[in-house]
């Protein structure tokens, strides 16, 4: 008599969620206490494993949710407002040894989901929105780097545009350019699994 074997289908999006959220709190207690020696080093290398696991589930979101603009906003208004308290920081608030939170994850995901739908929108042939939806968030950076250059007064208003409405992603300290072009090549791949 064979015995039958169960297949192990994998993890469900909402089992990776919490995995990569449980993964992350150790990556931050290492990035908060790393100054008092007594946070492994360990912590930090498990916690690297859960941005990638975020950006599966945020490219499964986008490809899967009925409404992609709610999907969009509810990102989005988060990345806002950590940013928002993130430029605080860096503005009022610092540890005597000077460190200040660098995260702006989810400001990166907010430019990537607006590439990904000005892709979409070009598959559609809605040329004019989606081009603007590519090409805007990929030459922000290059505007307002610009403006700062050309008239070192905006300065001020250009660093909250970035940690707030209009994140720069080449000045993104977690996350950026790279992770975008990954997000964008792991999109691109999506419908390429072996399984």
């Amino acid at each position: 008599m064979m015995e039958k074997r169960k297949q192990w289908k994998g993890f469900t999006d909402f089992q990776l969620k919490w995995l990569a959220l449980v993964l992350m709190v150790f990556d931050h207690i290492h990035y908060f206490f790393e100054f008092t020696g007594k946070v492994p080093e360990w912590f930090s290398m498990l916690g690297r494993v859960s941005a990638p696991l975020f950006l599966f589930c945020l490219l499964e979101g986008f490809a899967h949710t009925r409404n992609r603009k709610k999907y969009f906003l509810r990102i989005y208004a988060i990345a806002v407002g950590m940013g928002a308290l993130q430029y605080v920081f860096l503005s009022f608030v610092r540890r005597p040894d000077g460190f200040v939170p660098q995260n702006q994850m989810l400001a990166t995901f907010s430019i990537l989901l607006v590439i990904l739908q000005g892709i979409e929108w070009c598959r559609q042939r809605q040329w004019l929105k989606g081009l603007c939806a590519v090409l805007l968030p990929l030459l922000w950076p290059v505007l307002g780097m610009g403006l700062i250059y050309q008239v070192p007064a905006s300065t001020p208003v250009v660093l909250i545009l970035h940690y707030t409405v209009l994140p720069m992603h080449t000045a993104i300290m977690d996350g950026g350019t790279y992770f975008i072009l990954e997000g964008l090549l792991l999109y691109g791949l999506r419908k390429n699994r072996a399984l």
